[in-house]
């Protein structure tokens, strides 16, 4: 299974930036993309099953914007409801691997040093705890916190993350790579025997202030 997640940073319709965005992500052609800071109107095709957060009520943000995406070739059984629907979405699918949960997510909205982040944290913990005592889970999006370098993290936030990811039996796939806050995390269930690759694009951030990152089973 190939599964991959970017922040693109609220694309405007039409754009020069959107035309290149879409253009990798239709060459991806990944199993399963969490996209955050997106809208509905990327379109990845017939083959995928497509599921979005609440619509915003802030002003600030225009029609079809949303804080997190999910599109599967896989179908969904149902959607569990999540601590705040216009964050965090999460939908079971129907796998050839059996059922799974994914989690869709930008933990802290505002970053990592606004008081936000730890009520957020918080909660999406209790979310994680929630959905993977039901079932194996694959948890992605805008986590604001590197794992592998001082990047941008608080202490505070990497500590907690790890804990609940032992405490869970999780493994951060995506924990290594440098200069990234957007990550995928899986039950370790599911990474099984062999290894897992991890590639990264947009790496001078001309797309996004945010790199691609893209786990595959090799």
């Amino acid at each position: 299974m190939k599964i991959a997640t970017w922040n693109i940073e609220r694309p405007v319709k039409d754009s020069t930036r959107i035309t290149q965005i879409q253009e990798i992500l239709d060459s991806m052609d990944a199993d399963i993309f969490f996209l955050t800071e997106t809208n509905k109107f990327i379109d990845l095709g017939s083959q995928y099953f497509s599921f979005h957060t609440s619509d915003l009520s802030d002003q600030m943000y225009s029609k079809g914007e949303v804080r997190s995406s999910i599109y599967s070739k896989c179908p969904s059984l149902g959607k569990i409801r999540t601590f705040n629907e216009e964050t965090a979405i999460c939908e079971v699918l129907d796998t050839p691997n059996g059922k799974i949960a994914l989690y869709a997510t930008i933990i802290g909205i505002y970053g990592n040093r606004h008081t936000n982040f730890k009520t957020d944290l918080e909660l999406q913990m209790q979310d994680f705890k929630g959905i993977g005592s039901q079932y194996p889970v694959c948890i992605a999006g805008d986590f604001n916190i590197s794992f592998g370098d001082n990047y941008y993290f608080t202490k505070y936030g990497r500590d907690k993350l790890n804990e609940a990811f032992v405490e869970l039996e999780l493994v951060n796939l995506t924990e290594k790579v440098e200069n990234n806050i957007d990550h995928i995390v899986v039950s370790e269930g599911l990474v099984g025997e062999g290894k897992v690759g991890v590639e990264t694009w947009n790496m001078d951030k001309t797309l996004s202030d945010y790199i691609g990152v893209v786990v595959l089973k090799l």
